[in-house]
């Protein structure tokens, strides 16, 4: 078996979440370093906007340690811009706001999730809310 044969048959055998896993962690830290070459910023600066040691930013920047959904979010935060999509995220929640609107259910906790809100009229003249 010739070398190239060997790495093949390797690459062959590595299950199909794993492949995806570390795919996506690397469009992740992608993303982070383009971000923070858009802004001209380094992990120290990255982390003290985050609030954290810049050991744990570097070891999330040198794919050492794993993110979680509370660190994707700070690290968001921090960048003022979105690591991750997730389709059809909007979509859900304009539904569910319309929804309780609707109803008469909506609290105020579920308007704080967008931007705008709006009035528009049905074509037979009655109110109904939808975010923008």
């Amino acid at each position: 078996m010739s070398e190239f044969d060997f790495v093949k048959k390797m690459q062959d055998d590595i299950p199909e979440d794993v492949r995806i896993y570390v795919k996506k962690s690397m469009d992740i830290l992608d993303r982070l370093h383009e971000l923070m070459e858009q802004q001209g910023i380094m992990q120290k600066e990255l982390a003290e906007r985050m609030g954290k040691s810049e050991a744990e930013v570097s070891k999330w920047l040198n794919g050492v340690q794993n993110f979680t959904l509370k660190s994707l979010s700070k690290l968001e935060a921090a960048l003022g811009a979105s690591i991750i999509e997730v389709p059809c995220k909007r979509n859900r929640l304009q539904k569910l706001l319309t929804i309780k609107v609707y109803r008469g259910e909506a609290k105020p906790h579920y308007l704080s999730e967008f931007k705008k809100l709006e009035t528009p009229k049905n074509s037979n003249g009655s109110d109904h809310a939808t975010a923008a």
